[in-house]
């Protein structure tokens, strides 16, 4: 017989074969069918896996699969395997709904393994993929069929009970039956052929036909599931549309492995104490009376992490794989129940364990265990296990370095950067950044099709190249730092309040760098904790809120004084305070006074042989142009005169009339009433080159007594900055480069300052140097030496390396110098 035109194979069932014996009744509500499969087995792939648990059960040594694919189009899903098969009471018996005879005595007594089977429900798991499952088995030269159609139990007001009966059918010539074209591409599809159903002396056949629309069957899940909720071993093998599934046993390096028997006594005894039973190790495993088959299995921490993250086709590789009677029990619960678990260990933690007393306490859809004393007592054992996998790989990270030479030696280790960020990355989950548009708060974005050579890259324990530190101004409101992995580079943020507090300010570049680097870090660290990117932003905003608050609280850097006479333009208040900064800055002692009656602060400076100078400090604030009658010269003149002032130094954004220049209204009652109009930008430009450029209150006491018209002061302020053409850093600078070339090419004899001169002649950045101005610079090198250069006569001693005396005179050059120990991490400068 063959098959009719009917749309599915279960309607053509009866021109299969004849009907056998008595049907099959199966009573059954449209609601129960509903709950045990749409809620209970809400997935589709719980359905899959209950179909590869009765091929289990049945002592099946192989189980092929056909689901549609993109590349597989099938009308159908089929599971095939060469298990016992049914005769017709199995088949019967196959509906008793609430109760299985996998775990009865004489069953389990004629098959080889462990019943996983249990309730009896797990065919109505199919509902949730398909309305049609039809059985095809074979058992003593016998092949029966029968179908059901759930959409035969419809639904009842009342909840009531629908009666379906079942015929069952027996199949004569299986030649002819799956020769149907519809049959044999099943066939084909599970790579079977009719010979190999008639060799076969029993298989049972499934097919699941109408599926519904809304079921998506994601192949990797289905794979991972198939590799690691089954027990597959060498005498039950699995295929999936052709494909053989490997047990998905990792292949990673371990950093930790042990079995639970080794388990300390240390852990043993603290374990005894907090479940009052008495755990001894039995058999390469943990017994205790509650647990008399024992806790066995293998741990391991791998070096790299095995975390996947969120992924639509993949599904977890770390974490506990419960297995009670061989069969995963936790497929999403990684943790087993147990909270606050180390995410750096964790991530890369793996214990395979099985603890088949758990069996009494599984929930029916076998996706757990139900909360129990049994449970608790597992979750404390399984604590420890984690516990002591933890202690061994901290013992294993906490090893210190090989000893090596010194500039051979990593001080940084691997485990605190590349790995970390390495580990971050490997989560599929981390493309979603804690700033407002989803990128990184600190890490440059990496292109998805260079993120996996990246990754590889920082896990290969070699650190292929130093990490280099760049300063660029990426504006006031950007963060302090960019990390690149790929190029190792840090960017700092030149604009940054922080940064520019303290650069070029000797040793402290060095400590700006190390606090960059644990900025940028520390985005890794918290991501690595499993902490939500939203929180992440919120603690990393307040935190660069904090270090940008404190920078402000105490400013030192002459160029963060600058920024902020700049940033103050158009703020009345804050121009006053940044004013009275700069003219601390500037060498001034400064007070802030203001008030309608007052000046806006009083500088003093006491110079010898003239004694105490005094000027007033103006501030006038708008957002372009202030007019003339709001810098009210007059009110000005009258505040020097009160606070017994030699004149006034003012200070505002631009002046009325500029273009005018002396003809302008403001130029002429500056000059009158001798009141210097600085600009904002003028000033900042002093107060950032007083340091290099040696420019000290004197020079300005001077500037503001003799220059009052703006154009006059703006003048003679780019004479002051541009004369001469060199600062006095880079002149100490050049000196000790100078030096290190005489001392390496005079061998029998100390360098002079009239070598130094000569050197410098050569140089036409300092032409028009005088012979007194090169001496006092290698005077100030000697005195800034801290002993280690003094000056006889023309002759200059130095008692130490260059590179030390570059140190020690790091504070008038702003040039820290080769560090003393320099290990692998950091690009060292060249100088």
């Amino acid at each position: 017989m063959t098959l009719t035109d009917s749309k599915t194979i279960s309607d053509s069932l009866e021109a299969l074969g004849r009907k056998t014996g008595k049907p099959v009744p199966v009573l059954l509500s449209h609601e129960l069918v509903g709950l045990l499969s749409e809620q209970m087995y809400g997935s589709p792939l719980k359905a899959m896996e209950e179909m590869v648990v009765n091929s289990y059960d049945a002592d099946a040594r192989e189980c092929r699969i056909s689901v549609p694919s993109a590349t597989r189009i099938t009308p159908c899903i089929a599971v095939y395997d060469d298990g016992a098969g049914m005769n017709r009471d199995e088949i019967r018996a196959l509906w008793n709904i609430g109760r299985s005879q996998k775990r009865e005595e004489h069953i389990q007594t004629i098959r080889s393994r462990k019943q996983i089977g249990k309730f009896g429900i797990g065919k109505l798991a199919t509902y949730a993929v398909a309305t049609k499952i039809t059985f095809f088995s074979k058992q003593k030269e016998q092949t029966l069929a029968v179908t059901t159609d759930f959409q035969k139990f419809g639904p009842s007001p009342a909840g009531q009970e629908s009666r379906v009966v079942l015929p069952v059918y027996e199949v004569d010539d299986l030649s002819n039956t799956f020769s149907d074209p519809r049959l044999q591409h099943i066939l084909d599809n599970l790579g079977l052929a009719d010979t190999d159903l008639k060799s076969k002396p029993s298989w049972t056949l499934v097919i699941l036909e109408e599926l519904k629309e809304s079921v998506n069957i994601h192949m990797g899940r289905l794979t991972w599931i198939l590799q690691t909720a089954m027990p597959l071993k060498a005498d039950f093998q699995v295929s999936l549309n052709g494909e053989k599934i490997e047990s998905s046993k990792e292949q990673m390096a371990k950093a930790v492995e042990f079995p639970v028997s080794e388990l300390p006594e240390q852990r043993l005894k603290g374990l005894r104490e907090e479940t009052s039973q008495d755990w001894k190790v039995k058999d390469q495993g943990l017994v205790s009376q509650d647990f008399p088959s024992g806790i066995t299995g293998t741990v391991m921490v791998t070096e790299q992490i095995i975390r996947t993250g969120k992924s639509d086709d993949i599904m977890r590789s770390h974490g506990f794989f419960i297995k009670v009677r061989e069969r995963l029990i936790n497929e999403r619960d990684a943790r087993f129940g147990l909270h606050e678990l180390s995410h750096e260990v964790f991530n890369r933690f793996r214990a395979d364990i099985e603890i088949d007393d758990l069996d009494t306490a599984i929930t029916a859809p076998r996706e757990g265990v139900g909360d129990s004393n049994l449970r608790e007592t597992a979750g404390k054992v399984l604590n420890e296990i984690f516990n002591e996998a933890r202690s061994r790989y901290n013992a294993l990270k906490d090893q210190p370095p090989p000893k090596r030479k010194e500039h051979e030696t990593d001080y940084v280790p691997h485990t605190l950067l590349e790995y970390r960020l390495a580990d971050v990355l490997s989560l599929t989950d981390i493309k979603d950044g804690a700033e407002p548009d989803k990128t990184w708060f600190y890490i440059d974005e990496i292109e998805p099709a260079n993120l996996p050579e990246t990754i590889q890259d920082l896990y290969s324990g070699e650190r292929k190249s130093k990490y280099r530190y760049e300063y660029v101004g990426h504006g006031r409101n950007s963060r302090i730092v960019r990390f690149s992995p790929n190029s190792a580079q840090f960017t700092l943020n030149d604009d940054h309040e922080v940064v520019r507090a303290y650069k070029e300010t000797g040793l402290a570049d060095s400590l700006l760098e190390d606090i960059a680097t644990a900025e940028a870090l520390l985005e890794v660290y918290l991501r690595e904790a499993g902490i939500p990117t939203t929180v992440i932003g919120e603690i990393l905003e307040k935190r660069d809120s904090l270090l940008r608050s404190l920078a402000k609280d105490h400013l030192t850097s002459v160029a963060s004084i600058s920024q902020s006479l700049l940033d103050a333009s158009n703020q009345s208040h804050e121009l006053e305070v940044a004013l009275v900064a700069s003219a601390r800055s500037i060498g001034f002692t400064a007070k802030h006074i203001g008030g309608p009656d007052a000046p806006d602060g009083i500088a003093s400076y006491i110079g010898q042989p003239d004694g105490e100078k005094k000027i007033t400090l103006e501030a006038k604030a708008s957002n372009d142009y202030p007019s003339l009658g709001s810098i009210d010269i007059g009110t000005l003149a009258k505040h020097v005169k009160e606070s017994g002032a030699e004149g006034c130094l003012l200070v505002a954004p631009r002046y009325p009339g500029e273009s005018r220049g002396e003809e302008a209204s403001i130029s002429r009652m500056a000059k009158d009433n001798k009141i210097s109009c600085w600009s904002v930008e003028t000033l900042a430009k002093v107060v950032a080159a007083t340091q290099s450029r040696h420019i000290s209150a004197q020079d300005v006491l001077e500037v503001v007594l003799a220059k009052f018209a703006p154009e006059d002061v703006e003048k003679e302020v780019e004479r002051l900055l541009t004369t001469p053409s060199w600062d006095e850093e880079t002149l100490y600078d050049k000196i000790l480069s100078i030096l290190q070339e005489l001392v390496e090419r005079l061998s029998d004899s100390r360098p002079t300052v009239d070598m130094v001169i000569a050197q410098l002649t050569n140089d036409s950045t300092y032409s028009g140097i005088k012979k007194a101005e090169v001496r006092k610079a290698v005077s100030d090198i000697a005195g800034a030496s801290k002993g280690t250069m003094t000056i006889r006569n023309n002759t200059i001693i130095i008692l130490t390396s260059i590179d030390e005396l570059r140190r020690r005179t790091s504070g008038i050059t702003n040039n820290p110098g080769i560090p003393r120990r320099n290990g692998q991490f950091r690009l060292t400068r060249e100088y």
